[in-house]
């Protein structure tokens, strides 16, 4: 067959798993399969928008907390960097889009919580800018040689081999 070689990344949008973003690893492998099946070759993947949501879901009943937004972003983050083929990824979004408490899913999407008060937007950071600054400050420069992980009570003892990097989480965040 003939392959469309004219492609050279392949850009996606992944907002899957909120409870469980070690699936992550599995989904790729699906969409690399993809990828090949498709293209004949591996191609690059670009996740040109993840995010998680602060507030009530769209059926207003579950309330997602500013920590479960840091804590499932960093791990996103940690096992996109430990993820082969995730070349770029991108956070979806910087602030809030609306001051308005009743509103779902993507206004609430932000790192950035927003107020608005006579006329002036203020803003203010979210827990996840912390978590997220930090992440990226522990995995910046470093390659990933090789990936291990291992259930640890509750939580998952995820190391990732470069030099020596360990990271735990729990997966009980809600």
């Amino acid at each position: 067959s003939t392959y469309n070689y004219f492609m050279d990344k392949v850009a996606i949008h992944y907002y899957s798993e909120y409870q469980n973003p070690e699936k992550i690893e599995q989904n790729i492998e699906q969409v690399k399969a993809v990828i090949l099946n498709n293209e004949g070759k591996e191609k690059p993947i670009w996740i040109t928008e993840f995010g998680f949501p602060t507030g009530k879901n769209k059926d207003g009943g579950f309330v997602y907390r500013e920590d479960n937004q840091a804590t499932v972003l960093t791990r996103y983050l940690a096992l996109m960097f430990a993820a082969n083929g995730i070349e770029k990824a991108l956070i979806f979004n910087l602030k809030d889009e609306t001051v308005d408490e009743n509103a779902h899913d993507a206004n609430s999407f932000g790192l950035y919580d927003i107020a608005c008060e006579d006329g002036t937007e203020s803003i203010a950071a979210k827990k996840s800018v912390k978590a997220i600054e930090s992440m990226i400050n522990l995995l910046d420069g470093l390659v990933p040689l090789e990936t291990k992980r291992q259930n640890v009570g509750k939580g998952t003892l995820f190391e990732i081999v470069v030099t020596s990097v360990n990271l735990w989480w729990d997966h009980c965040f809600y």
